[in-house]
């Protein structure tokens, strides 16, 4: 049987700049110009509303007027759009207090999340946005910046149905 002859060159590798003559989409791969979008050209717009809301309940349950042993967390979802590059936070539900250092999800919250679901649903049919539970959010009294392993299967678990899930940690 006859070897098969590489067509650029009878002994030579072909290399990727000669393949990406053949394919042109290889290049602007291998130069980072291919068209997906990167999390960098996504922008965040959090809305005053939002806002508000979690900077109120997370400063009610911890604040320089209470002592820190009696700081709780703060769990809530997020309400919003996605707006080709754009992720809108529109408003944002308190769901629970936790204790000093984590929040417990009980069966009441998860039938309020339903709930909140189903209205939110609703009302964007109704008005004809777009709005959905876009993601969720937490306070981190006095512990700063970060992802416990705990908030990434909570972030895991919110981006299963949308993978542009948003999760805010506020301190």
């Amino acid at each position: 049987m006859p070897k098969l002859k590489n067509k650029h060159n009878n002994n030579k590798k072909t290399s990727y700049y000669e393949k990406s003559l053949e394919k042109p989409e290889l290049l602007q791969f291998l130069k980072g110009k291919d068209k997906k979008k990167k999390s960098s050209d996504i922008k965040l717009i959090l809305k005053w509303k939002a806002y508000k809301r979690i900077i109120g309940y997370s400063y009610r349950y911890a604040n320089n007027r209470l002592s820190e042993n009696k700081w709780r967390e703060v769990y809530g979802i997020l309400i919003g759009s996605i707006d080709n590059n754009k992720e809108i936070i529109k408003d944002a539900v308190p769901m629970v207090v936790g204790d000093r250092a984590g929040v417990q999800y009980e069966s009441k919250q998860y039938v309020d999340m339903a709930q909140i679901d189903a209205s939110t649903h609703e009302r964007a049919i109704r008005d004809k946005k777009n709005d959905f539970i876009i993601g969720w959010w937490h306070t981190h009294p006095g512990f700063g910046f970060f992802f416990s392993p705990i908030d990434c299967l909570t972030q895991l678990g919110y981006q299963i149905p949308n993978s542009r899930a948003i999760g805010l940690v506020f301190d």
